[in-house]
């Protein structure tokens, strides 16, 4: 049986990031698109993002960024913050992106969405002092997160970075790798444990 999928909500500055044409994509969005696949993280943008998009003064970008965002699936209904909610939360809304950033992070604090990934340092600051820390991640933060859950029997080879997890017994005693054990516990003595 497959395992079902988590879900992923990405930031406008993420989504423009994937989504830039013109550009070749970069090597920690490409492989963190492929993880996700493999490991079923499915990526989602907020309702309110249209908003955030439609505020772009430059004509055919604009039209280009939310003909993309439609290849998205968007979240349903996501829950909305009452003033008593912001209040107790901390959260201010003094402008239209403090209003995207908590709808953003509300629907993962009510567990509409797994995950939140963003580039934006002032919704990681306002995640962690709303104890939601563990669950907003940076692409590159969220690639490593991948890593981490991917089978760790098999070699993950990605253009950032390339890791094999193998047993420890698998390894040749004799590898530079081991010297300063070696150093450290008398040479032979440390030989003999293999």
């Amino acid at each position: 049986m497959e395992e079902s999928a988590k879900k992923v909500l990405i930031d406008t500055n993420v989504f423009i990031a994937l989504e830039e044409s013109g550009r070749v994509m970069a090597d920690v969005h490409a492989d963190m698109l492929r993880l996700c696949r493999e490991l079923h993280f499915d990526l989602y943008c907020h309702p309110a993002q249209l908003l955030d998009l439609e505020r772009d003064s430059h004509y055919e970008r604009k039209k280009i960024q939310i003909s993309r965002l439609r290849s998205y699936p968007k979240l349903n209904a996501p829950p909305e913050p009452l003033p008593f909610d912001l209040m107790n939360l901390g959260w201010k809304e003094s402008c239209v992106n403090d209003r995207i950033d908590n709808l953003l992070l509300f629907a993962l604090k009510r567990n509409a969405i797994s995950y939140l990934i963003t580039e934006d340092r002032g919704m990681h600051k306002k995640a962690r002092r709303s104890g939601l820390g563990s669950r907003v991640f940076t692409a590159e933060d969220f690639l490593s997160y991948l890593f981490n859950e991917k089978n760790q029997k098999r070699e993950i080879d990605t253009n950032c970075v390339k890791i094999k997890t193998v047993n420890l017994y698998s390894v040749p005693i004799e590898q530079e790798f081991f010297d300063s054990l070696r150093d450290g516990y008398g040479g032979a003595a440390f030989d003999k444990w293999s």
